[in-house]
């Protein structure tokens, strides 16, 4: 995560938060203690990456870094990966996410035993507000949260739902009914 390994062949493993396709080339965001990449993948044409989601996955391929040239800071790490025999499936994500328990958008930020970084959450508000392809703010009770979608299809205000993904970070607002960030 440094940047050392720049153009070199590297074997990494991560949890994949988000996966999406284009034609043949999967792109991949990752966390590994702490750390975010983004794997790109190419030769998955008929492969369906929604599966990926939320499993702990191990890559290997070339390591890559992206840096601001002016100020010598490392910008990003990126890792390509040539085929689907380099992509193994460690662990699959334990539960469908939809079956875990809902959690009040005001407990989010609370601890829980069973609270992981590595874990979507299961949440359930109404819809204040959404841009199509962007994202969707819900409101349960006095908080909210704003939910990163690239749900297309239109969702109407007052309609409830329920969505889940990984938490980025909790700010709470009460009295302003400010929403709080995660991607889903």
């Amino acid at each position: 995560m440094s940047g050392a390994e720049d153009s070199q062949r590297i074997e990494i493993s991560g949890i994949v938060r988000d996966v999406r396709k284009d034609g043949t080339r999967l792109t991949m965001d990752l966390v590994k203690v702490g750390y975010r990449f983004r794997a790109f993948l190419s030769g998955a044409a008929d492969f369906r990456p929604e599966k990926l989601v939320g499993a702990e996955v191990r890559l290997r391929g070339t390591a890559a870094e992206a840096h601001n040239r002016s100020l010598r800071q490392l910008i990003a790490v990126e890792v390509y990966v040539p085929s689907l025999k380099d992509l193994a499936v460690e662990r699959p994500e334990a539960i469908n996410p939809f079956d875990r328990p809902v959690i009040p958008l005001d407990k989010l930020a609370q601890f829980r035993r069973d609270n992981s970084l590595a874990q979507r959450v299961h949440v359930r508000g109404v819809v204040t507000l959404q841009k199509p392809g962007e994202c969707v703010f819900l409101e349960d009770r006095i908080f909210g949260l704003q939910v990163q979608s690239r749900l297309a299809a239109a969702l109407s205000p007052g309609e409830i739902v329920e969505a889940v993904g990984f938490l980025v970070s909790r700010t709470i607002f009460p009295s302003c009914k400010m929403p709080s960030y995660a991607d889903a």
